[in-house]
């Protein structure tokens, strides 16, 4: 079993002059960073721009990263899409290629902590033997509602990613599941306090 421990970085996606992906670039920037003996990879996200891409251009890059990194080191599929059906697709795109695990922000446009607990719930099953993470960037949901609704419910989910200012709500997130999630901290402000409270790692 993966363990999920350490410093992810979190991949930009390198665009070419036609706008799609550069799998040059992308080449290079993995080798760069392998070089630099990293613990993992967190590809799709925020920084890598995953939700403004078309589906064909986010399978190229977990294609081209995962054949890349060659099982050296754990690789977490970010997989959010607007459309559900495309973020499904992706996350067993992701499955298929050898990822080691997938994810979610919250989605746009769900404003209530059950709608989300409803996507998690979906998504998760789509993949049910690769271990899930939630992403908590939602000001306006309480994530701790969320995961406390999902640690009974959703076997493969395995912790969260926490892009957030409170350590005190990280902790209680932390906290549930007997304390077995892997929290990574999201936000590069608060690293060294996440580090503090204990969490498993950073992306």
């Amino acid at each position: 079993m993966t363990t999920f421990k350490g410093i992810y970085p979190a991949l930009v996606t390198p665009s070419n002059a036609a706008g799609g992906v550069s799998v040059p670039a992308l080449e290079a920037l993995v080798d760069h960073l392998l070089a630099k003996n990293i613990d993992g990879l967190y590809i799709g996200g925020t920084t890598g721009e995953g939700i403004y891409m078309s589906v064909p251009d986010r399978q190229l890059l977990a294609e081209v990263v995962l054949k890349r990194v060659n099982g050296r080191i754990p690789v977490i599929v970010h997989v959010a899409a607007v459309a559900f059906a495309d973020a499904q697709a992706l996350a067993r795109h992701a499955a298929a290629h050898g990822a080691q695990g997938f994810a979610s922000i919250m989605p746009p446009m769900y404003n209530s902590a059950a709608s989300v607990i409803a996507y998690y719930k979906a998504l998760a099953s789509s993949v049910p033997e690769l271990p899930f993470f939630s992403y908590i960037l939602n000001p306006h949901i309480d994530p701790v509602v969320v995961m406390r609704a999902l640690q009974q419910s959703v076997p493969n989910l395995i912790g969260a990613k926490y892009t957030g200012p409170n350590m005190y709500e990280m902790r209680q997130i932390m906290d549930l599941n007997d304390g077995k999630w892997v929290v990574f901290a999201g936000m590069d402000e608060q690293c060294v306090y996440g580090a503090m409270m204990g969490e498993d790692g950073a992306i």
